[in-house]
């Protein structure tokens, strides 16, 4: 048995994967800043995001402290290690836009 947000909905979900090669087509589609918001939780995601953003040239920080656990507690058990190097939040003001 599983369980998701929309399980009850009729259709289907695309993979990780589909969303990971969406999500790096629209980061470098995009100008300026973007900001993305997911569950802390869903690794997987936050793992997709960094690598589509050092696809597109782009830097990622981490805000919400569950999420900053959560990362910080996988990267500590070894399961992001290829999650590029985050941005601390307060030099995200010296970034360029297209950064």
């Amino acid at each position: 048995m599983g369980d998701s947000t929309n399980a009850p909905m009729p259709g289907h979900s695309g993979s990780e994967g589909d969303v990971a090669r969406a999500l790096t087509k629209t980061l470098s589609n995009c100008q300026g800043r973007v900001v993305v918001s997911c569950f802390a939780s869903n690794l997987a995601r936050v793992l997709a995001i960094g690598r589509a953003a050092q696809q597109s040239g782009r830097r990622i920080s981490l805000m919400g402290r569950s999420m900053e656990r959560m990362v910080s507690v996988a990267r500590g058990l070894g399961y992001m290690d290829d999650l590029p190097p985050l941005v601390p939040n307060h030099d995200l003001g010296y970034l360029p836009p297209m950064k």
